[in-house]
């Protein structure tokens, strides 16, 4: 049987093409106990494979006491590679971070030191879209002496390796005296983000959602530069899906 056209549709896949989720900031957990050994926050109900950022601020006698942090869901947490930092020999300024591999109700979180007497101030933010394997991708943290310019920063940041990726800081003083907190420009603090324990274990949190590649600062304002300050910046990776393109036919003929 001849045929007057031989109609042949090649239907070819493109190359793959990432298509990101949106990260994006879901809720807060605090730790506020002060001249103790360690502090559990009040729980929350988190999403199963979400972004938990741990941050923490703690102040006690000289030498100051790390944390560790700890959960009732057994996560494993890992430090910020520009965490601890230490304003004064008093205090240590953290950031930790887990992948919430299972959604829980009532999930707490716990701030433990070794030693007591402690002023304990932390937030948790959770973050869901975020990539599930390793979410961190570049970090930044410094001290800055008492008398700067009413900003504290945690300088640069390296390039990231994607557009897509929340920026979370934190900052933290061993003030003598009350201190104001700002967020810096773009950023955000999220309600319950500023706390402080008298004036003893100030501390804040904040995050931006960004798109494009480029390096990064986490900088805050500060309304008294009495006392020094410790500032982490950490940014994580929104999750890649992989989206096949299909071409049009190739109709021969």
């Amino acid at each position: 049987m001849k045929l007057k056209a031989l109609l042949l549709f090649v239907f070819l896949l493109g190359a793959a093409c990432p298509a990101w989720a949106v990260i994006s900031f879901s809720q807060l957990d605090t730790i506020l106990v002060e001249a103790v050994s360690s502090g559990t926050s009040a729980g929350i109900n988190t999403s199963a494979n979400s972004l938990l950022v741990f941050n923490c601020s703690t102040w006690s006698g000289a030498p100051g006491e790390a944390i560790t942090p700890s959960d009732s869901a057994g996560l494993t947490w890992a430090e910020n590679a520009s965490s601890p930092k230490n304003p004064t020999t008093q205090t240590y300024v953290q950031q930790f971070w887990a992948i919430n591999s299972g959604g829980t109700v009532g999930h707490t979180f716990t701030a433990t030191t070794g030693g007591t007497g402690a002023y304990i101030t932390c937030f948790i933010l959770e973050f869901t879209g975020n990539a599930t394997g390793t979410a961190i991708d570049t970090t930044a943290g410094q001290n800055e002496a008492a008398g700067g310019s009413g900003t504290t920063s945690s300088g640069a940041t390296g390039t990231r390796s994607q557009a897509n990726e929340v920026l979370v800081g934190v900052m933290g003083t061993g003030a003598t005296v009350n201190v104001g907190i700002s967020a810096g420009s773009g950023f955000t603090i999220p309600f319950g983000g500023s706390q402080g324990i008298s004036a003893d274990s100030i501390a804040a949190i904040e995050y931006q959602v960004v798109s494009s590649v480029g390096t990064d600062a986490c900088t805050f304002g500060v309304d008294n530069t009495t006392d020094a300050t410790s500032t982490i910046c950490g940014t994580f990776k929104a999750s890649a899906t992989v989206t096949l393109r299909q071409r049009r036919p190739i109709v021969m003929q």
